[in-house]
């Protein structure tokens, strides 16, 4: 294309150069004819060239996407994809696991509520151990020796870790979560298994009664008879944390629930139902303690 052009200009330069040189008389004239060549040159040279660089360099448009806004629409688009796959079944009505079988905690074990509780479940997956076994073997356990710091605080051991005495006494105390969980663990490797504990605490209700109907009973930590729990006693542990319990404290087994109860397999009273608003409330002062097992 500017070849073209370029001819087309030469072509009028020479008719015109024909013109002015054979009628150039003077000085002036010649000069004319250098202005109109330089003319003809810039009219019809600088259209091609433009033409030329609107060719070879086409404008691609540009959509610019800030960083931050790019990061936001790809976490949406994620957090989509999340909810789809996490939908859930809606939760059945009511479910009861079948053939529980309750272990009592007396007389072998008048303290030890927690880890029978977690005897019965072991038992229920096909673990053949008594809670004897359990308690005595493999949960950790510490004596109850007290002392004062310099600033007058009473430090003991951590019952969420230990349990605080002998659960074969009456004058054994109580345990938490990862006393139970340690437990389970070492049984667990004792036998070369593969299956594991996992401490559910903080879990809502009704995460417990999603996994009641899939077939999952849950260790929890609630009080003797659903009742409120009195008033505690606790100290500080060694590395400044503050531990309580009280006299009414109690592990047992949720293994069903309706609309309107619980039930639960407990290792002083056996099956056992009760409202769900008092178990709800219970639990939760408990601090929403419980376990399961992942077989």
């Amino acid at each position: 294309m500017l070849v073209r052009y370029i001819c087309i200009a030469a072509a009028v330069i020479k008719s015109v150069k024909g013109v002015y040189m054979k009628n150039a008389k003077n000085f002036l004239e010649w000069i004319l004819y250098i202005i109109i060549f330089v003319l003809v040159i810039i009219l019809l040279i600088a259209p091609a060239a433009l033409f030329i660089n609107n060719t070879s360099s086409p404008t691609v448009p540009v959509i610019k996407i800030e960083t931050d806004e790019l990061s936001c629409v790809v976490d949406a688009v994620v957090s989509e994809e999340k909810k789809q796959k996490n939908i859930l079944p809606e939760l059945p009505a009511k479910h009861l696991i079948k053939d529980f079988e309750v272990i009592y905690q007396l007389p072998e074990l008048p303290t030890g509520c927690e880890i029978t509780a977690f005897t019965m479940a072991l038992n229920y997956y096909g673990f053949d151990v008594s809670k004897e076994t359990m308690a005595l073997r493999f949960l950790p356990s510490k004596s109850p020796e007290f002392h004062r710091s310099k600033d007058g605080k009473l430090i003991g051991p951590d019952l969420n870790k230990y349990f605080i005495g002998n659960p074969a006494s009456d004058s054994g105390y109580v345990c938490g979560t990862t006393a139970v969980s340690a437990a389970a663990k070492r049984y667990f490797r004792s036998i070369k298994s593969e299956s594991s504990v996992i401490d559910m605490t903080e879990a809502e209700p009704q995460e417990l009664y999603r996994l009641i109907s899939e077939d999952t009973p849950v260790v929890v930590w609630v009080t003797i008879e659903m009742k409120d729990r009195p008033e505690t006693e606790g100290w500080y542990t060694e590395d400044g944390r503050y531990v309580d319990w009280s006299t009414l404290d109690h592990g047992a087994v949720l293994i069903g629930y309706d609309e309107n109860t619980v039930t639960i397999a407990d290792p002083l009273s056996g099956i056992i139902t009760y409202k769900k608003e008092r178990f709800e409330s219970v639990f939760r002062s408990r601090g929403s303690k419980c376990v399961i097992i992942k077989k």
